[in-house]
């Protein structure tokens, strides 16, 4: 079985790379011209005169006719690190409603009150090929209090088709793009790793100044029932272990992840063999040094539970990244190794560079 790993990048790390890791090229990007004539499938919308007219995007998202303005009370958000979609570029959005508050009681596991909306658009090249809308619709937590919808972009880009239960050609390289929208058991498997579904509305993930919501603003806005210190929302560690670590938080960290007791949160298959596996990348708020993370004691030394070619039975081998299953995973295109398994079918160079200079800077260590 070829295996498409790339080859060992032993590079110095770049200022382009340390971006990547930070979410720099995770932008929010401004709808551009609307690009060659595609049909996005479903007529819904239409009239025999032709388009209906006015905005007919995702449900509570955009307040104008050219669909460009958000509705009063949606406001944007950004990740600090960045969730590596083959390039796609993304604007992410939320509406928390009015009066209401993050239940933060737990600074790891937010749950959000009813009614909270959380918008991420992916675009190519200026053009709009989907956005996912996850919405709380019932009391209580995870995946059966949401309702999580996909939504694909026609050409004019002045409107969506709900395409959550579509068939994979309906689904499949969206507006002539490589893009593919997930179907919705896809979305359960990515958000039931956390305790209320969100995944990157969370207290490290918001520890920025960018524009938009932060953990500052919703603390100084009264959004959150327990204040977060904004010192405890860092990672720990040198530049390129936080730039790591950061990364595989965002990139494995919401499905291999478990709770304080140790115990795996998820409700589906996916990501419940993701937890089960032992290996957690998750970075909890509150740690003062590289070696409390999850990350360092389920990894470093850690025997893999799968076997793979050519590398050594270890998940991450101090000091030598070509031996190390970790960077092995992130470096495959093979649907039976690549590591995040949905969501990409390309290798992230950048990706790949920051762990084999995290893992190559550390003392050298044994596989036992």
């Amino acid at each position: 079985m070829g295996k498409g790993r790339v080859a060992n990048v032993r590079m110095q790390l770049t200022p382009v790379a340390l971006a990547i890791a930070l979410g720099a090229c995770d932008g929010n990007p401004a709808p551009g011209d609307a690009g060659p004539e595609v049909d996005a499938g479903s007529d819904a919308g239409r009239t025999d005169a032709g388009h209906t007219p006015g905005c007919q995007g995702p449900p509570g998202l955009y307040a104008d006719d050219a669909c460009e303005i958000v509705d009063i009370g949606v406001r944007p958000y950004r990740p600090r690190y960045a969730l590596w979609s083959d390039g796609a570029d993304k604007e992410r959005y939320v509406y928390l409603p009015s009066g209401t508050r993050i239940d933060t009681s737990d600074p790891d596991d937010w749950v959000f009150p009813v009614g909270t909306r959380i918008y991420k658009t992916f675009a190519h090249e200026g053009v709009r090929l989907e956005t996912r809308l996850l919405e709380k619709t019932s009391e209580g937590e995870g995946p059966g209090a949401w309702s999580m919808r996909t939504y694909a972009w026609n050409a004019a880009q002045d409107r969506v088709t709900d395409v959550t239960d579509a068939g994979e050609d309906v689904r499949t390289d969206v507006l002539g793009t490589e893009h593919d929208i997930p179907s919705g058991s896809e979305c359960t498997d990515c958000h039931s790793g956390a305790r209320d579904v969100v995944n990157s509305f969370s207290a490290i993930q918001l520890n920025h100044i960018a524009a938009g919501f932060s953990l500052e603003t919703l603390s100084l806005e009264g959004w959150l029932t327990a204040p977060i210190a904004l010192s405890d929302a860092e990672i720990p560690g040198s530049e390129i272990e936080a730039a790591a670590l950061g990364y595989l938080h965002a990139n494995c960290g919401n499905c291999h992840r478990a709770d304080a007791a140790g115990e795996c949160m998820a409700q589906s298959s996916r990501a419940r063999q993701a937890c089960s596996s032992g290996l957690h990348m998750w970075v909890d708020v509150g740690l003062d040094s590289v070696e409390q993370t999850a990350t360092h004691q389920t990894g470093i030394g850690q025997p893999h539970t799968f076997f793979f070619e050519d590398t050594t039975p270890c998940r991450i081998v101090a000091g030598s990244p070509e031996e190390s299953s970790v960077v092995f995973r992130v470096s495959s295109t093979d649907p039976f190794d690549r590591m995040p398994p949905l969501g990409t079918e390309r290798v992230h160079a950048e990706g790949v560079t920051i762990l084999e200079a995290w893992i190559a800077g550390m003392p050298p260590g044994t596989c036992p």
